[in-house]
């Protein structure tokens, strides 16, 4: 029976290709088969695998043209008969009894998924760090196996969204009929991610068990920037698939996906792909990632919260600013701690903490000026309905008034008319004659 496939994608990695394969071929667990796919190399790959091919009966191969590791890692898992599958990448090597170890851990627990620590092997230096972010056992509880329920508010956060330090069990694989996504960048985050999330039976192994090549010329820095939105979309689509779920961790989900977004917006070489993912955030990412300006707290790292804030708030020029000066503020602060510099490296801090604190005072001003003019506008406003309705009332007025004149001319037509008459005359003579004859009697 094979208990595991071990699935490599191939594209271009003569370079490191037998260091792994070697590693891959002295696992202490015989019962594995290795499915290697080459995803349209264009140097000497293909022989290589060819050769080991011949050496080795449990080498399976399979070619394709170049369609990303998604693609390729999707092709190998159709192949796949093991119990359970890895994901290990052409140019990592791996600890001899690591199959071994996570095979043993995850049947013992009839896990979904097991997860076990790497380290860093930095190209540059040729040495290996060990590197706590690939497992953080103090973010999970003390029990063999936990899951989204029992773990809610870290269930995503004790691991890296990478598949290479971890053991899927297959049934429960193709049950979810979870696929990598064929994209350049990150195309194992959506279907890792979701393994984790929506796993019943989580298990981990603490021993560093698998080394990852860092600093390479055709790594992530140099890609990313071809297309920026991919990680941003592959989190989106990640949200909409998990919250179809119960026990959706909101709070976890959101931590892990402010974190991915700050580690793409670090590799980000170009200027223009870092101003289109920013503005991808604030357009439609950062809410459907239910990434929010939340109380202290909410986020496991004071930093992750402040960007969040300045993402919001900010353009993608200020952003870049903020963020520029935390990434140097932080270097700075490693730098000093392992040169003995805290003092100086201290008065920074404080400075930036006055900055901020300053800043954040402006801001508040702001508001409150902003509150004011509001209250005067609807003041304003209410002038302007008080003097409308005046104006109306004096329109109604002039009209009323005309009106009355009109009246009066028409009175004083008919006054003149009368005057101007015979009988008025007549009456005026009649009334004046007694009224002479009058006075007279009363002056003798």
């Amino acid at each position: 029976m094979i208990k595991v496939s071990v699935i490599v994608p191939v594209y271009n990695g003569e370079k490191y290709l037998e260091q792994c394969l070697d590693s891959i071929c002295n696992q202490t667990l015989q019962e594995i088969e290795i499915i290697c796919v080459d995803d349209g190399s264009t140097d000497s790959s293909w022989d290589i695998l060819n050769r080991y091919k011949d050496q080795d009966d449990r080498i399976q191969l399979y070619r394709q043209q170049n369609l990303y590791a998604g693609v390729a890692r999707n092709t190998g898992k159709s192949h796949a008969t093991g119990e359970y599958l890895v994901f290990w990448d052409c140019d990592d090597f791996f600890e001899s009894d690591a199959l071994e170890k996570m095979y043993g851990k995850a049947k013992a627990v009839d896990a979904d998924v097991c997860v076990c620590g790497g380290n860093q092997f930095l190209e540059s230096k040729q040495k290996l760090y060990p590197w706590p972010p690939y497992l953080s056992v103090k973010n999970i509880p003390e029990t063999d196996t936990f899951n989204r329920f029992t773990n809610p508010d870290y269930y995503l956060n004790f691991t890296n969204a990478a598949a290479w330090n971890k053991i899927f069990k297959r049934s429960y694989i193709e049950q979810l009929k979870l696929d990598f996504q064929p994209v350049r960048n990150g195309n194992d985050v959506y279907f890792t991610v979701n393994a984790i999330g929506l796993a019943d039976r989580i298990t981990v192994l603490d021993e560093k068990l698998v080394n990852y090549r860092v600093n390479q010329a055709s790594g992530l820095v140099c890609s990313i920037s071809k297309s920026p939105l991919s990680p941003i979309q592959a989190w989106m689509d990640i949200a909409e698939n998990l919250e179809k779920y119960d026990g959706f961790g909101e709070r976890s989900f959101a931590n892990k996906a402010i974190g991915s977004m700050i580690y793409m917006l670090q590799n980000f070489q170009k200027w223009d792909a870092f101003r289109q993912a920013v503005e991808a955030l604030k357009e439609y990412g950062l809410e459907k990632m239910h990434i929010q300006i939340q109380e202290d707290g909410y986020y496991y790292s004071v930093w992750n919260g402040e960007c969040v804030r300045h993402l919001y708030q900010d353009t993608p020029e200020e952003f870049a600013v903020f963020f520029a000066y935390s990434v140097y503020v932080q270097k700075s602060e490693a730098y000093a701690e392992k040169r003995g510099m805290s003092q100086d490296l201290s008065l920074q801090k404080k400075a930036y903490k006055d900055l901020t604190k300053q800043n954040r005072a402006n801001e508040k001003k702001i508001a409150r000026d902003e509150s004011k003019i509001t209250r005067l506008e609807e003041k304003r406003d209410v002038l302007k309905e008080k003097n409308a309705d005046l104006k109306r009332q004096l329109t109604e007025q002039k009209k009323k008034n005309e009106a009355l004149g009109k009246k009066l001319r028409t009175v004083e037509q008919e006054n003149q008319k009368i005057r101007a008459s015979w009988s008025f005359r007549i009456g005026k003579v009649l009334v004046w004659l007694p009224g002479k004859i009058k006075r007279l009697f009363r002056k003798q």
